[in-house]
Order: structure tokens, then sequence, then C-alpha cells
């Protein structure tokens, strides 16, 4: 898919560096997963990128991955509530608010660490909405693990799998992620922030708020 619209904007030369890698390959697959050899990590751009701000943040980069992560999980989470009548990726992105932010939990952390399989209509969904579905769960079970753990693969599988998630959803279509990555997420995590609605759901064309609810009407 890649119909990316980011064509530059005003940034300092040290956020340049940080991105550089991601901008070198904007209109080219990122993807990553546990399948992939070790060689394919370490060139990927999504690493090349994590590294970046290990070596420019070394005080505050697990601060900032945990703030991405989480961010680009919850952009991702309509790709996975749009076919699937699930609610474990919302709790498990609920579970990782309430650790960023330091508030009283009793779940098993561990229990979230699995993505959950789309399901609708009591049947476990194999067609092809299964692909941006589960990319989706995935990307909320590494958030999650990546923030409790500092996993430092956890980092790369969240951001890959929320990417594909919205590369893989026709939501995609309706929204630009890359240049919301670049613009907006990137540079509000490297502020260690929570992210206002506005910022989070900037760049897109529907409100993502009417999914659930709304996906089955009709069907």
């Amino acid at each position: 898919m890649y119909p990316h619209k980011y064509e530059g904007f005003e940034i300092s030369d040290e956020y340049r560096l940080i991105i550089a890698p991601l901008i070198e390959h904007i209109h080219e697959p990122w993807d990553a997963d546990d399948r992939m050899d070790v060689e394919w990590f370490s060139t990927n751009p999504i690493m090349l990128f994590i590294e970046n701000i290990k070596n420019t943040c070394p005080e505050n980069w697990i601060a900032i991955l945990s703030h991405l992560c989480f961010n680009l999980a919850t952009r991702a989470l309509p790709c996975y509530e749009l076919y699937s009548e699930g609610k474990k990726p919302r709790r498990t992105l609920d579970l990782a608010y309430r650790i960023l932010n330091h508030f009283p939990f009793q779940e098993k952390i561990e229990e979230f660490f699995t993505p959950e399989k789309p399901f609708a209509n009591g049947a476990e969904i194999i067609d092809c909405r299964a692909c941006d579905t589960f990319c989706a769960s995935t990307a909320s079970a590494e958030a999650l693990k990546f923030i409790a753990t500092q996993n430092i693969h956890s980092a790369l599988f969240c951001i890959s799998s929320a990417e594909m998630a919205l590369d893989q959803s026709p939501l995609g279509l309706q929204e630009d992620f890359r240049r919301w990555l670049i613009e907006i997420a990137i540079p509000n995590a490297l502020e260690n922030i929570d992210i206002s609605y506005s910022d989070l759901n900037k760049y897109r064309n529907y409100d993502p708020e009417a999914i659930p609810g709304e996906k089955f009407k009709g069907k």
C-alpha cells in the first residue's frame, strides 16, 4: 500500500538523525516478527530507529519507547475492533496505561502478553481480515510486554505490528499512519507526555470510537 504523503516538515538536526532510518525507507515495508533472522533485525528500519533513540536519549529511552508503543498500539486498535468481537486488546491497553501511570492493578500481566486471535460470531477469523486484526492485537500485547519488561524486540514488534495493521486494514486508506508517526507520535513520545485525543487521531478521516458497536450493523 504505502501511498504516504510525507514530504518533510521543519525539524531539528537531532530529530532528523533519530528518524533517519524511517525516512530513508519511508516508501518500503518495515515489517518484523520473531520468524525473521538476526540479520534482518539488525538492518530493519524500525530497529535502527530504536537504536538511535537509545543512543541519543540514554537516560530516558525506555520511557520514550513505552509512550510510543502505547500510542501506536492505541492508534491501531480500530483495525481489530472493525471486525473482531474480542475485548482483550483494549483491556491490554487499559492495563498498559495503568502501569505507565503507576495506577494500581490486580491482573496477572503475563496473561496479556499473548495476543488474542480475532473472532466474530463465535468463530475465529481466518479469511483476509485475519492479518490486520491479528497485527493490531499483537501491537497491544507487545506494547504491554515492552512496558513491563523493556524487551527491545517487543518495541520492534509493537511498532511493526501497528504499522502493518493499518497498512493491511481498509481503515488505512482513510489515514496516513507514517506521516502521523513522524510528525506527531515520535515527537510526543520524546517529550514523555500523554498524547491528546486530537493528536492521537490526526491524519485520519474517520472516528475510531464509532467503530465498536457499529461494525456488525446490518449483518
